[in-house]
Parts: structure tokens; sequence; C-alpha cells
């Protein structure tokens, strides 16, 4: 290589020997996985890259990144990604490019209209709600609305929207609007003695429950042995409450058990009828009664009282009128009655499974449908240790 001299006449051209060397790198061969991700409010780390590179079959140790510019946090920005390796022996071996299919799904969150209430006659509270799982300020949209009525009750409050919002996906939860009795108690009831006694209630099971129907005068009582519940026919309560002995309403569900609390006079004191069969265990002078049908027991208990039930038993059971629920505009309430066919609901009424797009919730043991909600639900009614099941269609 000679380097000129110009503009010196002092000075000869200089002549130097340069040798060059040109050192061969190998091309490694690049594997990628594509990658599925939630959407966190941050990008996407280069970590979660992942796959292989080799050179003549041998893994080519290294680290992977996203190229500079490649937009990867929002849920729109899923798509082809082009990715860089790097290898730790960049002298040996060339960096390389590929691509990757880049997924971010939203986060879900879960919009929960609050409880309120108000006393008859008011003018309703604002609805309100809120959404768990938003990040930093973000914001979804929604819409609160409640069951039309003003008497004294409890109504449904109901959030709705769109599923997916942005970067999240939503779903949501009903809230209970109580509207409060502003009317006084009702005055007491006179008697033939001109004397007033207070309006005859419902006894009420000892744990809180009622296994009473609504036009029942008389209730078992329930204990709990482990997850077993056994209900027990208590005659204790039934002189204070001033119900006829003789004329005692109770309705059952087909197959259950109930064990009387007090002493029989002897093991022939129970005479039933119908479906109601009696057993005498005859050192403790109890009965267990199992209902199979409607029918009535008469029981002589040991202190000389005679008592007689007239039994209501019914079969729980998937009814044809609620099969098939049409889709409006309005939320479709179903209540354990007209899904199952028993007036008893004091069992514990779940969603098994939705099919699709999990607008249908339960509130106070009723069914809620959205009218977003589409295909079938299916649906589980516990009542004591029996379960119902059955499947609404929505269409």
């Amino acid at each position: 290589m000679t380097i000129p001299v110009k503009n010196a006449k002092n000075y000869n051209d200089y002549s130097i020997l340069v040798t060059l060397t040109v050192l061969e790198k190998d091309v490694p061969i690049l594997s990628v996985n594509d990658i599925e991700t939630v959407y966190s409010g941050e990008e996407v780390p280069d970590s979660l890259i992942s796959g292989s590179v080799t050179v003549d079959g041998a893994e080519v140790p290294g680290s992977w990144s996203f190229k500079e510019g490649e937009a990867r946090t929002n849920v729109s920005d899923s798509g082809a990604k082009t990715v860089i390796f790097t290898p730790d022996d960049r002298e040996g071996i060339e960096s390389g490019e590929t691509t990757l299919k880049l997924s971010i799904t939203g986060k879900e969150v879960v919009v929960k209209a609050d409880n309120k209430e108000k006393t008859e006659g008011e003018a309703d509270p604002e609805l309100t709600a809120s959404a768990e799982g938003l990040l930093g300020e973000d914001t979804v949209e929604y819409t609160l609305s409640r069951e039309p009525g003003e008497e004294a009750g409890t109504y449904t409050i109901i959030p709705s929207g769109d599923r997916e919002q942005g970067n999240y996906l939503i779903s949501f939860k009903p809230g209970t609007f109580t509207i409060k009795e502003s009317t006084p108690d009702p005055d007491p009831v006179p008697t033939e003695d001109g004397k007033t006694s207070e309006p005859l209630k419902v006894p009420l099971a000892e744990s809180g429950d009622n296994y009473a129907a609504p036009l029942d005068n008389f209730a078992p009582t329930g204990t709990s042995n482990g997850n077993i519940r056994k209900l027990q026919l208590d005659f204790s309560h039934v002189k204070e409450s001033g119900v006829d002995p003789a004329d005692l309403k109770m309705t059952a569900i087909n197959g259950t058990k109930l064990t009387t609390k007090e002493k029989l006079k002897d093991k022939d004191s129970v005479k039933t009828t119908g479906g109601i069969k009696a057993k005498v265990n005859k050192k403790t002078l109890t009965a267990v009664i199992t209902c199979k049908g409607s029918g009535s027991a008469a029981f002589t208990m040991a202190d000389g009282n005679t008592y007689t039930v007239n039994f209501t038993v019914e079969k729980p059971k998937a009814q044809k009128a609620s099969k098939t629920v049409a889709k409006g505009s309005a939320p479709v309430k179903k209540t354990v009655t007209e899904l199952f066919g028993t007036t008893i609901d004091s069992g514990e009424l779940t969603i098994v499974k939705e099919k699709t797009s999990g607008q249908a919730s339960v509130l106070a043991n009723k069914l809620i449908i959205d009218p977003k909600e589409k295909d079938s639900i299916k649906l589980q009614y516990k009542y004591l240790n029996k379960k119902y099941k059955m499947t609404v269609k929505v269409k």
C-alpha cells in the first residue's frame, strides 16, 4: 500500500505492507417458540422468548431480544414480531433474526354491583359497582339497572356491558336491591275471649334455615352431624304457636327422613296414611318418618298429647316450561320453584357450567340470566344431602 504525499517538496510517498486475514463465522439455525401471555400493563419482556439455536447440530449459548421498536404491550399489539439472537461467541458465530407470533389476551376483570337498599316510598339511591382487576388508572364501561318493583322485597341489580374492552375481559356479578317495609307491624289478632295475640308464624329450624314451604304451619328443626343434616319433628313449640295440633301442615321432598324428638307413648303410637312410612325404635320410642309420597302421620306422645302432620311430598325435577328461556331485552329471573318444581327453596342453587358467555349468575337462590346469555346453563340444586340437576337453554 502506498501513501502519497501531496503539496510537500521535502517528502516522498510512503509505502507500507498491510496483511488482511478474513475469518469465517458460522451462521446459526434459529427456531423460536410463539408467545401467549396476558396483558399486564408492561412490555412483554425479552425473558419470555424461548427457542433453540444450533450450529452443525450443537446448541449455541446466547440471548434473545425483541427488535427495537416492536410494540408489545397491549392486546392490539398481538401479531408477528421480529426477535434477535445474540450468541455469546460473537467472533465465531453470527447473530440472527427470525419472527414469532405474539398473542396478548385481555386481563380478567369482575364488575360487581354494590348492594343497595331503601324504604318503600323513597327514591332509589344511585346504583354503583366496583371493578376488580384493573391496572393503574384504567377504566371499563358498564351500565347498571335493577329489576322493576316498588313493593317491599329484594330485587336484583344487574351490571352489563361488552365482554371484550381493550386490554380487559369483563364478567359481571349482580347485587341485591332491598326495599324495606314502611308500614307498621300488623295489629294483634283478636281471639274469641276478646284478648289479642300475635299473628301465627311458621316455626323456623334451630339452625336458622327454613325447611317449610310458604303455606306450611309446621317445620322440622335441623341438626348437623359432620356433613349430614338430620331433621327432627319437634312438637314442643306447637302449643305456644297456637297452631291446631290436629292440622299440622308440612312440605317435604321425596325421600326425606325425619325423626321425632320427643318419646312416643309406645311402639304402636304412630299411624300413617298414603306415602308416609314410619319405623319405631322400641328402645328409644322415637319414630323415623320416611316421605315416599303425600299422606299423613298421627302421633301419640309419652306426655299424652296427640299431633297429626299432613305431608305434601314433592319431587324436584327439571320443569319442561323452564328448559327453554326466551332471550329478551330485560334480565330473566327464575326461582327454584320455577326451575325444579319444589316450593322448598332453602337448598343451594349453583351454576355447574355455562357453555359460552358467562352472563348468568345465582343470587338469593334465583337464576339471573343476562339478555346477552346464549346457548345453555347447567344447574344443580342441593337440598340436605341430595342433588338435582337440569340444563336451561336460552334462545
